[in-house]
């Protein structure tokens, strides 16, 4: 099994930290939480070249934000690789506000980030970013925030 990565919408930290141990991942809580499931699309490196590519500002601002992968819930377990991380909130707004007509040349180009291995397929990315956009959109008509939920 590779990396697990589900991004999902929730009112607060600690209601999102509840999600942690939900077998399955967000989805299959009880209740469930609106959730895009994915695989490989982690909240660090590769999430981070998303927002270069749909803010436009490089690298090192994205990930200098101090709201940056920042750890909500983790196991305590350190052998079970389960995490939940927020996601920045700068990176939600651009989600939010992201001009649906670009969204495929934005999958393009993070289809081009080295994490990929040149295994980035545009077309399915850019299937991802319509869902975690309308993820975001949720979040944000919600008054939500989003988190990925992480199984290694």
């Amino acid at each position: 099994m590779g990396l697990l990565t589900d991004y999902f919408s929730a009112a607060s930290d600690e209601l999102a930290a509840t999600a942690l141990h939900a077998p399955g991942g967000p989805l299959r809580a009880d209740p469930p939480f609106k959730t895009v499931e994915t695989k490989g699309i982690e909240p660090a490196v590769t999430l981070a070249r998303l927002a270069t590519a749909l803010t436009g500002d490089d690298y090192d601002t994205v990930t200098a934000d101090p709201q940056w992968c920042r750890l909500v819930a983790e196991d305590d377990d350190e052998e079970s690789g389960l995490f939940i991380g927020g996601v920045a909130d700068k990176l939600t707004d651009a989600l939010a506000r992201a001009d649906d007509a670009r969204l495929p040349e934005v999958a393009a180009q993070w289809a081009l980030a080295e994490e990929f291995w040149g295994y980035g397929d545009p077309d399915v990315l850019t299937d991802v970013l319509k869902q975690l956009v309308e993820l975001a959109r949720h979040a944000t008509e919600q008054g939500e925030r989003l988190y990925t939920w992480v199984c290694v």
